[in-house]
């Protein structure tokens, strides 16, 4: 096992740990009532445990100590199993209250240890539906191990506070895509239309089946969250994810006749969770708990919504709803394959913030300063190269600058031109006459209209296109080649008269 994958992997036992004593109080509290009312008391018990995620990740991200909430939230199911005995029901409540720091906090440490990857979070979401399923297999069997649970969760609490925390993303300054929201709609969208025939689909083969079909169904979620966090680094997040969810529909629908394709769309189904828990965390890359919280929280809680709903939801036939779904996931998924490469160009283009820190990170030299500044119009020409986030560029510029005339700070919200030069500009200290490229173009600022930099502004809100590529390569003749100067006058670049 790879070093990185050491803490989730723990973290993920005392998932599975964790849930199962949740699971072992709830089951005991109704251990005469039928697998469908227990049921309902898991759906209650995620409302309460997992709604309260976001919030708890909001805090623990705030106070920057997702090591320190796993620990207490740990701690606090200890207690909710000593308090059993006392006060059943605050019993419970304290279980849902360290689920929520659990989930959030272990969330959080897992994606940050295996940075990029959604191993990490396959390796911990794992074992939690099993353990939830295990504890209540216990309690209906009336076997409530306490002394064993206290032992389990009192040695992974050791291990987890042993092992060392990964690094911790609060102070990086990221520029990551912003959030897609079309690529994420249309993944929630994609689950909604999943999760309507599988809720319903669960409950029956419950009843019908009994224990037996709630161990398999574990087994096949907690499979398909492990081979999902894989499958996914191998073969891309995104493709897998459209492939798996479009390929767990059909077995869904017709997991309401036979178990044996129901198990198959629980595993692709489940198999999507820790590609989305770390595509939104790549998202909030300074919010690791929040963004564990959103995914294993949020989510769970609103899959309650039809079971709260009742039996009218149920009898809504499901191949017309799907159908009609897919037709909007068909527009959808073309939208957002588009939409997604077109953010993607923007954001080769660096923002003041990210493209400083990292002149800074490379010691505030000369050097560092003309690599990044070409690495600035490198990424320029990509995107006015690109039709649609040229248009974009377009927009953007014509947008903002109605409003505000200095935009460094603002992209992509905003374009200046400035933008592109900031190490240059800070190398300096904004004395433009000190400046390479503010002498070889008679001292004058590149707030100039027709300056080296500021050309590329005039062009872009003319929508010059063919113009701004030549003057790119031009800019960036200047900045390799001292030999060459920028004529204000004719905005052309001339070779030194020697």
């Amino acid at each position: 096992m790879k070093n990185k994958a050491i803490l989730p992997a723990v973290l993920g036992m005392a998932h599975g740990v964790s849930d199962c004593a949740a699971g072992l109080l709830l089951g005991s509290l109704s251990s005469d009532q039928s697998i469908y009312s227990i049921a309902v008391m898991v759906m209650l018990y995620n409302l309460l445990a997992f709604g309260a995620q976001p919030l708890a990740g909001l805090i623990i991200d705030k106070l920057k100590s997702p090591k320190p909430a796993v620990l207490i939230g740990l701690a606090a199911m200890c207690s909710a199993i000593l308090l059993f005995y006392i006060n059943p029901f605050a019993s419970v409540i304290l279980a849902g209250l360290a689920s929520a720091l659990f989930h959030t906090g272990g969330g959080a440490l897992a994606l940050c240890a295996t940075p990029g990857k959604a191993s990490g979070a396959g390796l911990f979401s794992a074992p939690g539906v099993a353990g939830l399923a295990v504890g209540g297999f216990l309690a209906v069997n009336g076997i409530f191990p306490a002394a064993f649970m206290l032992v389990l969760l009192l040695v992974l609490f050791a291990a987890v506070y042993i092992l060392k925390s990964p690094g911790l993303p609060y102070n990086f300054i990221s520029n990551d895509a912003e959030f897609d929201k079309h690529d994420f709609v249309m993944l929630i969208l994609l689950l909604a239309i999943a999760l309507r025939s599988a809720v319903w689909n669960i409950f029956q083969h419950m009843e019908h089946g009994g224990l037996q079909n709630i161990i398999l169904i574990s087994i096949a979620a907690a499979g398909g969250k492990i081979f999902g966090g894989y499958a996914g680094d191998y073969f891309g997040w995104k493709r897998y994810s459209y492939t798996a969810l479009l390929a767990a529909m059909p077995l869904l629908i017709l997991g309401e006749h036979s178990i044996y394709f129901l198990l198959p769309g629980i595993a692709l189904l489940q198999s999507v969770t820790p590609l989305m828990v770390t595509a939104i965390y790549k998202n909030i890359k300074k919010l690791p708990a929040t963004a564990s919280g959103l995914s294993f929280g949020l989510a769970i809680a609103a899959g309650g919504i039809p079971f709260a709903a009742g039996a009218e939801i149920k009898n809504y036939p499901s191949p017309l709803i799907i159908a009609g779904l897919m037709l909007a996931v068909i527009f959808m998924v073309y939208y957002s394959f588009r939409n997604k490469y077109k953010m993607q160009q923007l954001n080769k283009l660096l923002n003041y913030s990210n493209i400083y820190s990292l002149w800074l990170s490379r010691g505030k030299t000369k050097e560092a300063a003309f690599e990044l500044t070409v690495q600035q119009l490198d990424a320029l020409e990509e995107i006015t190269e690109n039709d649609d986030s040229w248009m974009e560029l377009v927009r953007i510029s014509a947008a903002g600058r109605i409003h505000d005339a200095w935009l460094a700070l603002d992209w992509p919200e905003g374009f200046d031109e400035l933008v592109l030069c900031v190490p240059l500009c800070k190398l300096v200290n904004w004395e433009c006459s000190k400046c390479t490229v503010g002498m070889r173009q008679e001292n004058n600022s590149c707030a100039n209209d027709y300056s080296l930099f500021g050309f590329i502004g005039t062009l872009v809100m003319n929508g010059e296109r063919d113009e701004l590529l030549k003057h790119i390569k031009n800019a960036r003749r200047i900045l390799k080649n001292e030999k060459y100067l920028w004529n204000i006058h004719k905005c052309e670049a001339e070779l030194i008269k020697t």
